[in-house]
């Protein structure tokens, strides 16, 4: 068995493991940043334009860098509990999109794919794929950029992980897919609108909640109703989606057409501080009295 083999079960088993511990399926993704304070791990935000990610052993923090893309923080914080989990020393990381092949460090592979399979089980995006009825080998950036968006991660990372390691897509596929950038995306969907981050709210949406910065531009089927204190309507797309604007820090919640609600949290953009305060209910993740 090749030692990179070995690797990826291990990272495998620990990421069945974590989740397992916080009580999350593997149908479903995972809000990391909570999922770290459920473990008894502090997550601290800095304005550090040289940092990617830190974990100190010593003191149980993950250090994020607040000044990079949302789905790079959650992959980073991932890869930092892996870590954790591992029980390794004091780790700087700088990471990119995931992809295996860019890591010659037994202790950094491991943790890459821990945090890959954590948070984008095979079973997870198979499911997805299936229950929207798309095929993999036909799917669109626009469809690989929703699926990112719904389990919090970046467009690169879901892309790489689909062919590197869960053998989705083949090489032509991926190749397309990867000439696309989140920006193109977002510009196709949202010509009229700018923000630094879009997310795609759809019915296929599950238990995480929605979380936004301020700036940010969230797009769901006409019929939902919105929370007014944290959300204002910026208008509609061509496929007559709503757009809205995350515009006040606070928790409130977001009601499909089917009724189904969905918890909404806004934090302060590029928040600096610990994962516990970045919404008005201090101490209290979920926003429930």
């Amino acid at each position: 068995m090749s030692s990179r083999y070995a690797q990826a079960r291990r990272a495998l088993s620990a990421a069945l493991e974590i989740r397992r511990k916080i009580g999350i399926s593997l149908d479903e993704p995972i809000a990391i940043f909570d999922a770290a304070l459920q473990l008894g791990i502090l997550v601290n935000f800095c304005h550090v334009s040289s940092l990617e990610g830190m974990w100190c052993k010593e003191k149980r923090v993950i250090i994020l860098s607040a000044l990079r893309p949302a789905g790079r923080r959650v992959f980073t914080c991932a890869h930092e509990l892996a870590h954790a989990h591992f029980d390794h020393g004091t780790t700087i990381d700088e990471l990119l999109d995931y992809a295996p092949a860019d890591y010659s460090s037994p202790e950094e592979y491991l943790a890459n794919q821990t945090a890959a399979y954590l948070l984008m089980p095979l079973f997870a995006v198979s499911l997805q794929l299936r229950i929207r009825n798309w095929n993999a080998s036909k799917i669109s950036p626009v469809d690989v950029y929703k699926l990112a968006t719904f389990f919090g991660v970046g467009y690169g990372a879901l892309v790489n992980h689909m062919y590197y390691t869960l053998r989705l897509i083949d090489r032509n596929v991926f190749e397309g897919l990867s000439k696309y950038s989140p920006k193109d995306i977002r510009a196709r969907l949202c010509p009229h609108f700018s923000a630094r981050h879009l997310i795609l709210v759809d019915q296929f949406w599950g238990e995480r909640p929605i979380d936004l910065e301020e700036g940010d531009l969230v797009m769901f089927p006409v019929g939902s109703q919105i929370d007014n204190t944290l959300l204002e309507i910026a208008g509609s797309n061509a496929c007559e989606d709503v757009a809205a604007y995350a515009r006040n820090v606070g928790v409130g919640y977001f009601a499909l057409p089917d009724g189904r609600t969905i918890l909404t949290r806004v934090s302060a953009n590029e928040f600096v501080g610990f994962a516990d305060y970045r919404f008005t209910e201090k101490n209290n993740v979920y926003g429930i009295p």
